[in-house]
């Protein structure tokens, strides 16, 4: 968990990095200047889904915590309560597996506009 924080950690100083230097540099190609744009747009996208993504899974973790807390340590198991919890759970890990497709979704424009950057470059 605390290597996927780490990662968003970079990704967002990446992020203004990378817009502090798109304002700097001048670009030969307006079309150049507004692929540039997008590919940012893309990476800051994907950069508030894996957040999103983090937040959910913590959410989840705590879940699960609570579906096998409430197992433990009990002469009388409350099948209700397990169910709530575990329904709860189902919920957050389908919330997961939602952000990890717009994630993937994103990462995959991010590469094409990404590709298209350099194949822009590369025509310099």
């Amino acid at each position: 968990m605390g290597q996927i924080e780490k990662a968003g950690q970079k990704a967002d100083e990446q992020t203004k990095s990378l817009q502090q230097s798109l304002l700097k540099h001048s670009f030969e190609k307006e079309e150049t200047l507004s692929l540039a744009g997008k590919a940012l747009e893309q990476f800051e996208a994907r950069s508030q889904i894996l957040q999103m993504f983090i937040e959910a899974y913590e959410l989840g973790l705590d879940a699960e915590e609570q579906v096998y807390g409430s197992m433990r340590g009990r002469s009388k198991t409350d099948l209700k309560e397990i169910k709530l919890a575990i329904q709860k759970r189902n919920i957050l890990y389908a919330k997961l597996a939602e952000y990890q497709k717009r994630f993937n979704l994103l990462t995959q424009d991010f590469n094409s506009s990404k590709e298209q950057l350099i194949k822009l470059g590369q025509e310099r």
